[in-house]
C-alpha cells in the first residue's frame, strides 16, 4: 500500500504542477510518437519503491538509500559509456571505474556498520 500511496499522491502533485504551470495535456499523437523507453521511468520507479520497502527493514535506511543511489550511479555509467537512450557517450575511464568501485566499497562499509 505504501507504493500505491506514493504514486497516488505523486500523481496528484504532478497534476497540480501541470495545472498551475499551464502545461498542455498529452495528445494521442504525442503518446503514439513516443518511444517505448520513455515509459520505463514509471516501471523502474515502481520497482525502486517496492525494493525500498523490502530492504529498508533488513539493511537500515542509510544502507538501503546508499545501495539504491550506487545502483543508479553505476547504471548511469553504463548509459554514458554506451550512449543508451540517446545520451551522449562518455566512456568509462579508469578514473570513472575507480570512482564506481569506491561507491560500491562505501555501501559495503555502511552495510557492516
Amino acid at each position: 500500500m505504501a507504493g500505491f500511496f506514493n504514486y497516488f499522491f505523486g500523481t496528484l502533485v504532478m497534476l497540480t504542477f501541470i495545472t498551475v504551470l499551464r502545461e498542455p495535456m498529452l495528445s494521442q499523437k504525442a503518446i503514439a510518437g513516443s518511444s517505448g523507453s520513455s515509459w520505463l521511468g514509471g516501471i523502474f520507479g515502481a520497482f525502486w519503491i517496492m525494493l525500498s520497502i523490502l530492504i529498508v527493514p533488513r539493511l537500515g535506511t542509510a544502507t538501503a538509500v546508499a545501495l539504491i543511489v550506487v545502483a543508479q550511479l553505476l547504471s548511469s555509467l553504463i548509459v554514458d559509456h554506451f550512449g543508451l537512450f540517446g545520451a551522449p557517450i562518455h566512456e568509462i575511464t579508469s578514473t570513472r571505474a575507480i570512482g564506481g568501485a569506491f561507491l560500491v566499497l562505501g555501501v559495503v562499509v555502511m552495510g557492516r556498520g
